[in-house]
């Protein structure tokens, strides 16, 4: 349906970036595109970055200043240590032909060819609503996602839609020092000046900055 629509006012031979507005890119989209074109890739992952508020920020960012965007506010990230990341698919370069599966989650199409050798990163903001409203006690959000299919999960006890994983009573409980309930995510690491990620994350400092259109 979403490839239909760009497709009817874009055309094809363009490139599909798809982006929510809790992801933040740290790489330049336009620049990757131009290496894919130079690999002759027709597909992107990303390397997905999860901040979470640490408890450090909670007395000196957040009470200070709880205004603050959250990308001022939240600056520790979650991931694999130098085993990577979680990588997502993310971009695609749309052609005439491509063909889609129309379960949940699929949001490139089955037939890509070559997957760009690099792996640009974002850093994804799984909590930016610092409220007690939109989340259930369990830390589930009660609107976002919370309708998809029972048969989209592996387990019905994997149904949690979006949101995080651990109880929230209070506002200080967003507050963590580690990914609670998480196996995967035993790496944290600090955002450090404009975007600077550890340096095995990290896909050159040529991939960065704006592109002027």
């Amino acid at each position: 349906m979403g490839h239909k629509l760009v497709t009817r006012h874009f055309g094809y031979n363009i490139w599909v970036t798809m982006v929510h507005s809790d992801e933040f890119f740290l790489h330049n989209p336009l620049k990757v595109i131009r290496q894919a074109k130079k690999e002759g890739a027709d597909y992107v992952k990303w390397r997905a970055l999860h901040v979470l508020p640490h408890v450090s920020e909670y007395d000196e960012s957040y009470l200070e200043n709880p205004g603050a965007s959250v990308s001022k506010l939240f600056r520790h990230y979650y991931h694999y240590g130098p085993k990577g990341s979680f990588l997502e698919y993310r971009m695609f370069q749309s052609i005439p032909g491509l063909k889609w599966e129309s379960g949940q989650g699929n949001i490139i199409p089955r037939n890509m060819k070559k997957v760009l050798s690099l792996y640009p990163a974002y850093l994804h903001y799984k909590v930016h609503n610092l409220s007690m409203s939109p989340y259930t006690p369990e830390g589930i959000h009660k609107q976002h996602w919370n309708k998809v299919s029972e048969i989209s999960y592996k387990s019905s006890n994997s149904k949690r839609g979006v949101g995080i994983r651990w109880n929230v009573k209070k506002t200080s409980d967003f507050f963590v020092d580690h990914f609670p309930n998480s196996n995967k995510y035993k790496y944290i690491s600090k955002l450090e000046g404009d975007g600077n990620i550890e340096r095995y994350l990290d896909i050159g400092e040529s991939f960065k900055g704006l592109t002027h259109c």
